[in-house]
């Protein structure tokens, strides 16, 4: 289930588990080999809401009634999603959170890929991956770890090189960065012992 790649903002944890509860409730709405279906009908309905100008502000500002906003977003969306999903967009107008759509779809990609064994896990490098280093980022983590990998690539320039892997709490840090301070670490501890 990775139909989506959200650039989430912080938010409260109020906000996570009302998004979660409700990500989890549509997925108990279908039968699992729905789900990437409905993560993708999610991901177009969040996408037509941010990409029409002023759309997104005016159905959640509170400038139309609940129910004008409700019912103008469910004409938008009538003929493009299946009925689990329009039942969670208008639950959330009815309750004047559809703020937390975006929140929504990518709590249930989390939870759906969740659902089906894969595995998250947050490579950091130097530089962004080309298609083909993500494809083999994937597959090797897929057999080392013995499940799906879902894989959320990060940049950060101060490694140099190399990368940072985390999966379920652990880090593997194989960056040039950290070897390099291995190395002064080392050159200083000998210097150290052979000054004494």
């Amino acid at each position: 289930m990775t139909a989506t790649a959200h650039h989430e903002t912080v938010m409260d944890p109020t906000a996570q588990r009302l998004a979660q509860t409700y990500a989890e409730a549509l997925l108990a709405s279908v039968p699992p080999a729905e789900a990437d279906g409905l993560g993708e009908e999610l991901a177009g309905v969040v996408e037509a809401m941010g990409g029409a100008d002023g759309f997104s502000h005016l159905l959640t500002t509170g400038r139309l009634t609940r129910a004008k906003a409700g019912v103008m977003l469910d004409k938008a969306i009538a003929d493009r999603v299946t009925m689990p999903v329009r039942a969670v967009v208008a639950s959330l107008s009815r309750r004047g959170r559809l703020a937390l759509l975006p929140l929504v779809a990518s709590q249930f990609v989390r939870v759906a890929d969740r659902q089906a064994g894969k595995i998250e896990a947050t490579l950091t490098s130097a530089h962004p991956l080309s298609e083909t280093q993500r494809a083999q980022a994937i597959e090797q983590l897929t057999r080392t770890l013995d499940a799906p990998v879902v894989l959320h690539p990060r940049v950060d320039p101060r490694l140099i090189g190399g990368a940072i892997v985390q999966v379920a709490g652990v880090t593997y840090d194989a960056s040039v960065r950290t070897q390099l301070h291995k190395l002064a670490d080392q050159a200083t501890d000998r210097f150290e012992r052979t000054s004494d």
